[in-house]
């Protein structure tokens, strides 16, 4: 008889719809599709427990009537040369947690924790998605508090663990509408069956699945419970349910189940993966985030979002006092008319206002527009609705400033805001743009410019005059690395 083979302790397995990643040894990512997924699955199901091929064999020709000997000596080859299953005699290799890093917040995740034993590993999850560079907020359920401290975790977050309904953030919507517009990602860590049976049927009973319900963020649900409960029908087809929801799922390792005597524990399916699995699974779905973000455009609901959740004083790009280099070039314009495009929290209009300029200032969310005119004070400025790669302004402008909104557009959309702009300016009229610079790519899920890229997209309406290195001023630091751009409106034809 064949040798006997178990799961690999460090394999991540991740489930979503018809597809299955399975993250073995560092750095190699195996992606099953369709019926091969649902082969990996099950194989991989079956090892949480040391069986032979010849018995896998047997297990799925039970739960199918048939299966193709080749195709699975084939699967399991793979998953065995990817270390995703080993000898059970072998000895498992631990994940280490990465090293802490410093920098700006690279993304945004609510770690959302219901009661479950694996509730405890709870802080060490944040711990080491803070040592990745996440921004974390905690919420939990009335059964997680059983497990673990609130204040162990607002310790680590320094923020308030959300835990009900009437807990409002100051001037902000209801705890889970704030949570839901708030997080890029989305984990529920430990997902107890009770917490999986809620989000499954939307019984938002509680803030915690209320958020994940209200949320279109992407979800990974890590399960946790007695493998007798894992098993049970209810529970596979609320896991079913998640899938077609297109939530992600980890599949359960090994553990012991200590609703036992310790004296009786063993090990057997059900357990939560470690955090540091977690981790990992979090910066896969990252990476398909910003993959998402590069090529869709931004929209007026997600800036609005990000202006009715997040004060403007944590906001990357906020500065009280424009840069100073945007400042002087805006002086050095001459005076006349001036359209601050995309003016967010309105620091470029204000600046241009109290220069003499007579401004108007166009922004895609309604939200921003607010926060700025809060700002302005009565300054004569005019606040406009516009959409700058589709813009409805008419008149033209001697001077048009752009602080960080090209960037935000994807590349496909930059030449509709090329012949936008040159509809703005008047002929001789002065474009100010301030960009992410090229060695900021992938950092900010932003789109930087090249000096040869903005040369050639806005060409031949503009002449490129100038261009000089710059930072952002704001709330990141250090500051972000950014080019500053003096195009000139060329004569019509």
């Amino acid at each position: 008889m064949s040798a006997s083979w178990i799961r690999q302790g460090s394999a991540l397995v991740v489930a979503r719809g018809g597809a299955l990643i399975v993250a073995a040894r560092a750095g190699q990512i195996l992606r099953f599709e369709d019926a091969s997924s649902e082969l990996a699955r099950v194989a991989l199901e079956f090892w949480s427990e040391a069986h032979t091929e010849e018995e896998l064999l047997a297990h799925l020709r039970a739960l199918a009537g048939e299966c193709e000997p080749d195709l699975v000596a084939q699967t399991v080859a793979v998953l065995r040369d990817a270390g995703a299953i080993r000898p059970v005699s072998a000895h498992s290799a631990a994940i280490e947690a990465a090293p802490r890093a410093h920098g700006p917040p690279r993304a945004r995740v609510l770690v959302g924790v219901s009661g479950a034993i694996a509730a405890t590993e709870a802080p060490s999850l944040v711990q080491q998605l803070q040592a990745r560079r996440f921004d974390v907020t905690v919420a939990m359920t009335a059964a997680a508090r059983r497990f673990v401290s609130r204040d162990a975790l607002e310790a680590i977050t320094h923020r308030a663990v959300v835990t009900g309904f009437w807990r409002r953030p100051e001037q902000g919507p209801a705890p889970h509408i704030h949570l839901a517009a708030w997080a890029d990602l989305i984990v529920l860590y430990p997902a107890s069956a009770a917490t999986i049976a809620r989000v499954a049927h939307a019984h938002c009973s509680d803030v915690l699945s209320a958020a994940v319900v209200a949320s279109r963020a992407p979800v990974l649900v890590v399960p946790s419970m007695n493998d007798a409960m894992y098993r049970s029908a209810a529970v596979q087809r609320n896991l079913e349910l998640l899938r077609r929801d297109g939530r992600h799922l980890t599949l359960p390792g090994m553990g012991p189940e200590v609703a036992w005597r310790p004296s009786d524990r063993a090990p057997m399916v059900g357990a939560a993966p470690p955090p540091a699995q977690i981790v990992m699974a979090v910066e896969l779905l990252l990476a398909e985030l910003l993959a998402r973000r590069a090529t869709a455009p931004a929209t007026a609901e997600a800036w609005d979002r990000e202006y009715a959740t997040t004060p403007l004083s944590e906001l990357p790009w906020f500065t009280e006092e424009l840069d100073a280099d945007l400042s002087a070039a805006i002086r050095g314009a001459g005076s006349g008319r001036l359209l601050d495009v995309g003016t967010g929290p309105g620091t470029a209009a204000l600046f241009a206002a109290r220069s003499g300029f007579d401004v108007v200032a166009t922004d895609l969310s309604p939200a921003a527009l607010a926060a700025a005119r809060a700002r302005a004070n009565g300054l004569p400025i005019t606040w406009v609705l516009d959409d700058a790669t589709d813009s409805r302004l008419w008149g033209r402008f001697d001077v048009a400033v752009d602080r960080g909104c090209l960037h935000c557009l994807p590349k496909s959309a930059w030449p509709r805001y090329a012949a936008a702009a040159a509809r703005w300016l008047a002929p001789g009229g002065t474009l100010l743009l301030k960009v992410h610079a090229p060695e900021e790519e992938g950092r900010y899920g932003t789109h930087p410019a090249s000096e040869a890229e903005l040369r050639e997209v806005f060409a031949p309406a503009f002449s490129l005059v100038k261009v000089t290195p710059s930072v952002f001023e704001g709330t990141v630091r250090p500051p972000a690395r950014a080019l500053l751009a003096v195009l000139v409106r060329s004569p019509d034809p």
